[in-house]
């Protein structure tokens, strides 16, 4: 009988070990699933932070494989304190209402349980996102502030998930002007119907996929850019070029920043292998009209982002092309300037002179061919023409 009982005791202490460590394990489960996820502010980059400020965060898929480029998690917070000595501001969970206003601290609006390596997002305010993980953007008619390009992070419930990258306008302005090759045998020419193909209509909100860095736009939208006639003013370019025709400043166009360019070179530029969730897409292109001598109705279609360097464009930056006409060649190139800042549109004047570009990218050099009415451009190797 004592025997019996000292079994009884061992078997039951047995038990409540396992039923113990079975309860211990399922609630450490149940905790790293809901576990919070700490993300904050380097104050230090970028424009000051007010506090209040609120944010929605993106997560994407950052793995290489089926799901990358995907919409993850989304997550809102703001600013509930200042920053500290350090320069680093935490951010608390809340509650925002679609226009990204605070409403309510709230732990469980937070990214909870968020683990694995991702692309990272700030968007400020927080407004609401579509249910794939994109945002609808016009920037001629609305301001999206978001963090100047999607970072890679390891997330789990440990340390403080910190963006490197200043939150910027997703917003590019580009301007188009038109110079006579300096050689008095080139005849004058006309320029009429100058527009963007590729980034949407004026009154257009494209889809833009922060986690490829792409965005849908209607096939048929065009967005008219504002031309100056200079041809009167002896104004000219550093080579003796002739100023035809200019974009003022108030004539420039606000585009979305992303990569324009097909898919296949839009993976090239994220570098991966990966493309089954990209977005079909394609270069942004300038058109236009153009008369010269006895040429008439030249129609103009030059890709702007068809080189490696300029596929994507950037949030706040200004690109200033320039087009150089010649007798039978037309040759493009750009000025980029990188601006910062609140007030990054703000300089200039109506001569659309902002001060000197932190690059310049040669475009190529295209020939005109045809005859009649019927004239096309044929892309050639780069040439200096006269």
């Amino acid at each position: 009988m004592k025997r019996t009982n000292i079994s009884w005791i061992a078997g039951s202490l047995l038990a409540g070990v396992l039923l113990f460590s079975c309860s211990k394990g399922v609630s450490d489960s149940a905790e790293a699933e809901n576990a919070p996820v700490r993300f904050g502010l380097d104050t230090r980059v970028g424009e000051p932070v007010e506090q209040g400020t609120t944010y929605r965060i993106m997560v994407y898929n950052a793995v290489e494989n089926t799901s990358q480029f995907l919409f993850a998690r989304t997550g809102t917070y703001y600013l509930k304190e200042e920053a500290s000595a350090e320069g680093i501001a935490e951010l608390t969970a809340c509650r925002l209402d679609d226009s990204g206003a605070y409403l309510a601290d709230d732990a469980e609006a937070g990214l909870n349980g968020v683990s694995g390596t991702y692309y990272v997002l700030f968007v400020s305010p927080g407004v609401r996102n579509n249910s794939d993980g994109s945002f609808d953007v016009n920037p001629r008619t609305g301001k999206f502030v978001a963090s100047e390009l999607p970072e890679r992070k390891d997330i789990g419930s440990y340390g403080r998930v910190s963006m490197s990258k200043p939150m910027k306008e997703y917003r590019a302005m580009i301007g188009i002007d038109f110079y006579k090759a300096s050689n008095p045998s080139v005849d004058g020419f006309e320029i009429s119907d100058l527009a963007l193909v590729g980034a949407g209509a004026a009154d257009e909100a494209v889809r833009l996929f922060p986690g490829s860095r792409q965005v849908e736009a209607g096939r048929e939208g065009a967005l008219a850019v504002g031309l100056t006639d200079r041809r009167a003013d002896g104004a000219t370019d550093g080579s003796g070029n002739p100023l035809f025709y200019e974009t003022q400043e108030s004539g420039r166009v606000a585009v979305v920043p992303a990569i324009y360019a097909p898919k296949n070179e839009v993976a090239e530029t994220l570098k991966t292998t990966v493309t089954g969730n990209l977005r079909e897409s394609d270069y942004l292109y300038m058109t236009c009209t153009m008369k010269q001598g006895s040429r008439d109705n030249i129609a103009i279609r030059m890709p702007l982002t068809a080189r490696e360097e300029m596929r994507e464009l950037l949030p706040q930056h200004i690109y200033l092309f320039r087009v150089v006409v010649s007798s039978n060649y037309i040759r493009l190139e750009v000025d980029v300037f990188d601006k910062s800042g609140n007030d990054w549109e703000d300089g200039g004047s109506d001569g659309g002179t902002i001060g000197t570009p932190d690059y310049t990218v040669a475009l190529g050099t295209w020939r005109i061919v045809g005859e009649g009415d019927d004239w096309e451009l044929i892309p050639i190797e780069d040439q200096i023409i006269g």
